[in-house]
């Protein structure tokens, strides 16, 4: 009988353990900057979606997006190079109360590894009216940025 447990246990522990779910981004990961990002006049900050540069009026609010600020006002373009994520909050707030749509944003803190005096803070962000918690996985944050950042 002991045995027939110690097997149910065995085979529910590595049943348990081989369940994946979707990686995400955590402190102490390296991020790439693999793109200059040319951050304009007056502004400190670009938004990327489905790889591209956008203005926010060509935002589709539904579609993950992901909003790139640096510490200064442009022109001023940043160069590729690499980071190391030092923090990540999960955040949510209510874009309409009248149809329950909630805006679920994440922010990654970055920090140079050659020491620069700037960090970078990418916030990715989608409204949703499920009301189901949006923590962004890392295929999420590929499918904004593309091939400016790699994780």
């Amino acid at each position: 009988m002991k045995s027939l447990i110690l097997v149910i246990s065995i085979s529910l522990l590595l049943s348990c353990h081989s369940v994946s779910g979707p990686r995400h981004l955590k402190q102490g990961d390296s991020v790439s900057l693999n793109k200059v990002i040319a951050f304009p006049e007056l502004s400190s900050h670009i938004i990327l979606q489905a790889g591209e540069v956008i203005t926010g009026n060509d935002l589709m609010p539904y579609q993950t997006s992901c909003v790139v600020d640096n510490n200064d006002l442009g022109p001023k373009e940043i160069q590729p190079q690499h980071y190391q994520l030092r923090k990540v909050t999960y955040n949510e707030e209510m874009y309409s109360d009248a149809a329950a749509i909630i805006r679920y944003f994440t922010e990654f803190y970055l920090s140079s590894d050659e020491g620069h005096q700037w960090d970078l803070i990418i916030t990715c962000q989608i409204l949703d009216d499920t009301m189901r918690h949006h923590s962004f996985p890392v295929v999420e944050v590929i499918q904004a940025t593309a091939d400016y950042f790699s994780f």
